[in-house]
């Protein structure tokens, strides 16, 4: 069973939403999608896929490459509902109660959310090493009788002092920054730095399990390590 281009591209823009920067549908096509392919970049996949359509997370260096193909694309929305921002599908992977929305400069910037019941830092870590995989940095919390954590896409100063404010014991991140870093250890929050493309990784992942159960016909492909089956 084959499913239209432009059914797909209405599908993510309900899930992911619009943005200004590019447009979820990034290349038309009238082929029929029995095959897709997600990627985080055009560089990563082969030049000789057998796909007839590809999802793109940066699809900025496309160009002219796989002609004939359609392109579906989302950058800004991916991050900020399927990385480290305001995630509610991992919230709910993770059992994490109460997930809501932390602001900076009126943009959202992230999640706090309470644990199902107070957590062990090792425990905390073992759970995220099983969700994805490992991780990149690692700073020991202060207090390791955990409750209450953020996920955020910044790991600038004011962010960390704003996850001090909310009462959070554990900072989660894509990347650490030495300001961040030095404030963290000053307040005594610990830190756990999942790595940009491994969070990237997740969320693409996600959307391809997401995709399967809304399109039971649809062959799938990710490029790079899958976290766990999604067909």
């Amino acid at each position: 069973m084959f499913v239209s281009l432009s059914l797909l591209a209405s599908w993510l823009e309900r899930r992911l939403g619009r943005e200004k920067s590019i447009n979820v549908l990034y290349r038309s096509s009238e082929r029929p999608v029995n095959r897709l392919v997600l990627a985080l970049e055009p560089g990563e996949i082969p030049a000789d896929t057998d796909a007839d359509a590809l999802f793109l997370h940066r699809p900025f260096e496309l160009s002219e490459r796989f002609p004939g193909l359609g392109v579906l694309a989302s950058h800004d929305p991916f991050d900020d509902l399927l990385t480290t921002n305001f995630n509610l599908t991992l919230a709910r992977a993770l059992n994490w109660k109460n997930p809501r929305r932390l602001r900076l400069e009126e943009r959202t910037v992230g999640t706090v959310a309470d644990l199902e019941s107070p957590l062990k830092w090792e425990a905390l870590l073992e759970t995220l090493e099983q969700e994805f995989g490992g991780w990149e940095e690692l700073l020991t919390p202060r207090e390791l009788r955990l409750e209450r954590l953020v996920l955020m896409s910044t790991f600038r100063p004011e962010a960390v002092r704003l996850a001090a404010r909310v009462g959070a014991q554990v900072y989660l991140t894509g990347q650490m920054r030495p300001a961040g870093q030095t404030l963290a250890l000053e307040l005594g929050l610990g830190v756990v730095a999942l790595g940009h493309r491994r969070s990237e990784l997740w969320g693409l992942n996600q959307l391809a399990r997401e995709l399967s159960r809304a399109f039971p016909a649809l062959e799938l492909n990710v490029m790079g390590p899958t976290l766990e089956p999604f067909a």
